[in-house]
C-alpha cells in the first residue's frame, strides 16, 4: 500500500491538514537542510519543492524553517511539526504492516541503534529475529554513545541499546543482558596472580572516549576509590584496543563479550574489584507508540534470549519487559 500518492494542492490548501506526502517532503527538506538536495532526492523540481513549503507555512499559520550554519534548520513550530510528521508516517506503516500481516505474513520495519559494544552480540540476535520474522526489515546503526544519544534524542529509531543510558526526559529503559567489564593483557603475563586497583591506575590502559559507557563505568569505579589512570592511551574503537593490548602496548578494560568475540590474542587479569558490573538496556521512548515489528522484537527478546544467552547473562528484569512495554 502506498500513502505517499502525488501531491493534490486542491485538496490539501482545503484541508486543515497536511497531506502525509506534504509532510514527507517537509520531512525530507529537514533531513537533508536544503530545498535543492530535497528536491533531487524526491525527484521534483526546486521551485516545486519551494512552493509546497510555501503552501505548508500558510496552511500551518507558522514559519517552519530557518537558515542556520548554512542548511535550513526547523523552528520550534517546524519541530513540532516534524515530530507529527514522524508519528503520522509511523502510525501508517504500522497500519500496513497490520494489513499486511492479516493477508501474507509479517511485514513492518525495526529500526535499531547500539553503541558500538554491543555490534559484538546484536548481529546475533538479530539474525535470530529475522529467521523467526523473515517479512520485517531490519536496520541497524552503530555508533558510539553519543551518536547513539543524538539518534534517541531525534528519535530515529525504535530501539537503543546503552550500556549507561542517558538521563533524558521520556526515556523507558530495562535491563537485559549483564555486560562484565575485565582487565586484559597481552600473552604471558600471570593471569591468576592478584593485582591491586593502585597497581592497574600505574599501568598504561588503553581507553575508548570519555564519552563511553565502558570509560565512563571504569572512571565511576575509580572515583569510588580514590583512584585515577596515571597513563591512559585513547584509542578509536574496541578492535583497535584488542589489537593494541595483543601487540603489547598496554592493558584495558573492556566487555568480556568484546574479548569473547574477539580474535585478538590477549588474555584475563585477576584485579581488584573486577569484573566490574555492567549491563546493556534496551531504551525507547516512552510517549511513542511502537510499531507492531517493534513490539514483535521486544516479545522475541523476552522470550528467545533465554533460548540464545547463557542465563549468567541474562538480567531479571528482562521477565518485566513486556509490563514496561504497556503489553
Amino acid at each position: 500500500m502506498n500513502w505517499l500518492s502525488d501531491f493534490d494542492n486542491k485538496k490539501v490548501m482545503e484541508s486543515r491538514y497536511p497531506s502525509p506526502r506534504l509532510l514527507q517532503l517537509f520531512a525530507t527538506v529537514v533531513r537533508t537542510g536544503s530545498v535543492t538536495r530535497a528536491a533531487e532526492a524526491l525527484f521534483l523540481s526546486q521551485p516545486a519543492v519551494s512552493q509546497q513549503l510555501k503552501r505548508l507555512e500558510q496552511l500551518i499559520g507558522h514559519k517552519l524553517l530557518e537558515n542556520r550554519e548554512q542548511r535550513l534548520q526547523p523552528t520550534a513550530a517546524g519541530s513540532e511539526l516534524l515530530r507529527a510528521a514522524r508519528e503520522v508516517s509511523e502510525a501508517l506503516a504500522d497500519l500496513d504492516s497490520r494489513l499486511a500481516a492479516l493477508n501474507q505474513g509479517e511485514r513492518g520495519q525495526l529500526r535499531l541503534a547500539v553503541v558500538n559494544t554491543a555490534e559484538v552480540l546484536v548481529p546475533q540476535l538479530l539474525g535470530a529475529f529475522a529467521r523467526h520474522h523473515p517479512g520485517i526489515e531490519l536496520q541497524l546503526r552503530v555508533g558510539n554513545r553519543q551518536q547513539v544519544i543524538d539518534r534517541f534524542t531525534a528519535h530515529s529509531d525504535h530501539f537503543y541499546l546503552f550500556s549507561q543510558p542517558p538521563d533524558a526526559p521520556g526515556l523507558a529503559a530495562c535491563a537485559i543482558i549483564r555486560n562484565p567489564l575485565v582487565v586484559i593483557s597481552p600473552p604471558g603475563m600471570n593471569g591468576n596472580e592478584a593485582r591491586s586497583l593502585d597497581w592497574l591506575c600505574q599501568q598504561r590502559l588503553l581507553v575508548r572516549e570519555e564519552g563511553s559507557g565502558t570509560r565512563r563505568a571504569l572512571a565511576a569505579h575509580l572515583r569510588q576509590h580514590h583512584q585515577h589512570l596515571q597513563q591512559p592511551m585513547l584509542m578509536e574503537s574496541n578492535s583497535a584496543i584488542l589489537l593494541g593490548v595483543a601487540s603489547g602496548l598496554g592493558l584495558a578494560v573492556i566487555s568480556q563479550h568484546v574479548v569473547d568475540h574477539g580474535k585478538a590474542e590477549v588474555q584475563q587479569l585477576a584485579v581488584e574489584g573486577f569484573p566490574l558490573a555492567s549491563h546493556w538496556y534496551l531504551v525507547w521512548h516512552r510517549s511513542s507508540r511502537l510499531p507492531l515489528a517493534a513490539q514483535r522484537f521486544a516479545h522475541f527478546l523476552h522470550h528467545q534470549l533465554p533460548q540464545l544467552l547463557p542465563a549468567e547473562l541474562l538480567e531479571p528484569e528482562l521477565s518485566e519487559l513486556p509490563a514496561l512495554l504497556g503489553d
